[in-house]
This record gives structure tokens, C-alpha cells and sequence, in this order.
């Protein structure tokens, strides 16, 4: 979803099925994140993941949110329970109930679980994210991308992106998903996936980028790969955001 020069957030969206105004939806629900945080002077790394699937009833779960701090690959990740507060060195979280965010020199991640409405296979609940720079973007360390970093692209201008269509006549009474975020992304949506919870390699990586070594997304690219491809319909998309689902895993 994010890649900046010290931060990663990846998640996981597997399948689900549920009921929307009578009709069966197949869709993709975002169940795990994955926040890595490089504290570059000190040689540590911050590692936090959040679990829908810890989550219990009244939308709480003690060990929903887990996490490490240190500079040993090896270390045994600690459990953050509600109502309280970590820091890692010019980090800090904060678990809330059922929430948890994180403030970061640059950026401000929050996670809160939600219940699956209407469920009928795959996960009973799900995660929302929300990510929103703390400074302006064109004062960011390195051009941000990923799924939804690459919104933050310093144009305050929105970007269309291919979406489902619920209301044609042959989606009614079974709609299966599609849409991959095409028109608001370069590359395509396999470019984005990953290996592994923490990984940071992928097509679009600003992990570890000096300032300079970076650009913001290509519009024009974008808009003319749409074009050559006549993808639609489309939405208006731009950050900050918060999103619920993602590329399926």
C-alpha cells in the first residue's frame, strides 16, 4: 500500500463473500497489515501487524496487534494490548481499544477492525487503513508509491481508476469483483504483490531512495495506458484515504 524511504506498509486481502442489498458479492476484504519503520541513526527496525482474525467479539482481541523494536532479526514479537502506548525511538503507537495508530516523522498510519456485514464465506471481519503525510508532500524525504502512496504525488489533482459496476443489470443477484485499480496505478496490480509480511521488494520499492533519486507517479503513462486499454467505469480517487480492501492474495 506505502514505500517510503524508511517506511513499508503491506497488507493482505483474502477471498470473501458477502450479501449487499440482495445480491451475493465475491470480494476481497484487507485482513492483515504489515508496518515496517526503519530508524535509520539508531539501526533499529519497527515492526507492527495487526490481525482481523485476533479480533473477537465487541471487536476487541488481545493479541490482534503485535510488534517488535530492536536491530535483532531474531527478536520474539510482544503483544501491544488496549489502551496503551509504545515508543521506538522517533516513533510512537498507540492502541486504543480496538485501534491502533502510529506517528512517524513523515506519515500517520491508523488501523481499526470492522465486522464483515452480511458475511457469508471468507473472513468475519476486516481491517480499514488510513494513511496521511504529517508533512507537506513535496517536503517528503522521497516521492511516496505503493497502491496509495503513489496518490501523495504532489499535483492536488484527483485520478480516475477503473471500478465495479453494481448497478448494471448483469450484476444483480451475484457480482463478482474486478476492478484492480487500473487508471490510478502505473504498472499493474501483480506489480504490487509480495513475497512476504515484511518485504519490501517489489517494482515501485523507495526503500532506502536518496532525496532526488525519485519522481512522483507518471500521469500521462497512466492515462494513456487507460486509453490503449479502454478500461471503465471509473472513480475519483486521492489521498489522503482510507481504505478496506486491496490487490487478492
Amino acid at each position: 500500500m506505502l514505500s517510503t524511504q524508511d517506511l513499508l506498509v503491506n497488507v493482505r486481502t483474502p477471498l470473501a463473500t458477502f450479501e449487499l442489498k440482495g445480491s451475493t458479492v465475491h470480494v476481497s476484504f484487507l485482513t492483515e497489515v504489515h508496518l515496517a519503520w526503519h530508524d535509520a541513526p539508531a539501526q533499529r527496525w519497527l515492526n507492527a501487524s495487526f490481525w482481523a482474525a485476533e479480533v473477537g467479539d465487541h471487536n476487541f482481541g488481545w493479541r490482534a496487534v503485535n510488534l517488535t523494536c530492536g536491530s535483532d532479526p531474531d527478536e520474539c514479537a510482544q503483544a501491544m494490548y488496549y489502551n496503551t502506548r509504545r515508543a521506538c525511538g522517533a516513533a510512537s503507537l498507540a492502541r486504543g481499544y480496538s485501534s491502533l495508530t502510529v506517528e512517524l516523522p513523515e506519515w500517520r498510519v491508523s488501523v481499526m477492525p470492522q465486522l464483515v456485514f452480511g458475511h457469508l464465506e471468507g473472513p468475519r471481519r476486516r481491517l480499514d487503513l488510513s494513511l496521511v503525510p504529517r508533512v507537506p508532500e513535496a517536503e517528503l524525504a522521497a516521492w511516496p508509491h505503493g497502491l496509495i502512496g503513489q496518490s501523495f504525488d504532489g499535483d492536488g489533482a484527483p485520478l480516475s481508476g477503473r471500478v465495479d459496476d453494481y448497478s448494471a443489470p448483469a450484476a444483480r443477484g451475484v457480482v463478482h469483483t474486478s476492478a484492480m485499480a487500473e487508471g490510478a496505478i502505473e504498472g499493474t496490480a501483480d506489480d504490487y504483490r509480495m513475497p512476504s509480511a515484511f518485504s519490501a521488494a517489489f517494482r515501485y520499492s523507495r526503500l532506502g531512495a536518496l532525496p532526488g533519486q525519485t519522481r512522483p507517479r507518471d500521469v500521462p503513462a497512466i492515462a494513456a495506458s487507460v486509453g490503449a486499454h479502454g478500461h471503465g467505469p471509473v472513480a475519483q480517487a486521492r489521498g489522503p484515504v482510507r481504505v478496506a480492501a486491496g490487490v487478492t492474495d
